[in-house]
């Protein structure tokens, strides 16, 4: 009895879990399964329904892409995501915006609010890393040549 007192619940265990991830844990336990397989198939069914209604604009949003960009993105329901994201409180604003228009791979980001701040001044402007481009590319298709014929 003794030893019985001094165990910890499970729950107070799991300090660093989120509670919203303790939420659903016990959802998990007290509900069942078939109540959690209804609550799934309920949640799946609205995110089809919505994906059918987001079809047209889907298409019209491709179309305005970059031919890059749309490539990658063609199979993808950016405005499903989207439209999850916001449903569920995803604190990047700027995630969609740059998804559809190409992430930039030089100059500053805007912050994501997923992950801590961590400026770093660029070790290279735009225009030096341009000048560097015209030697280092032929470079890299060399190397990237030579290992594909490994």
């Amino acid at each position: 009895m003794d030893d019985a007192v001094h165990l910890q619940h499970p729950f107070d265990l799991y300090h660093a879990v989120p509670d919203v991830l303790l939420r659903v844990v016990f959802d998990v336990i007290t509900l069942g399964p078939a109540e959690i397989a209804l609550r799934r198939a309920s949640t799946l069914k609205r995110w089809v329904e919505l994906a059918h209604k987001l079809e047209k604009d889907e298409v019209k949003l491709k179309q305005n892409m970059e031919s890059g960009v749309e490539s990658i993105l063609r199979p993808k329901r950016i405005l499903l995501l989207q439209a999850l994201a916001k449903e569920l409180g995803w604190p990047d604003k700027h995630l969609f915006e740059e998804i559809t228009n190409g992430f930039r791979i030089v100059g500053l980001q805007e912050p994501s609010g997923i992950f801590d701040l961590e400026p770093r001044p660029p070790a290279f402007s735009q225009e030096s890393l341009d000048d560097a481009a015209k030697f280092l590319r032929p470079a890299i298709f060399h190397f990237r040549k030579k290992a594909l014929m490994k």
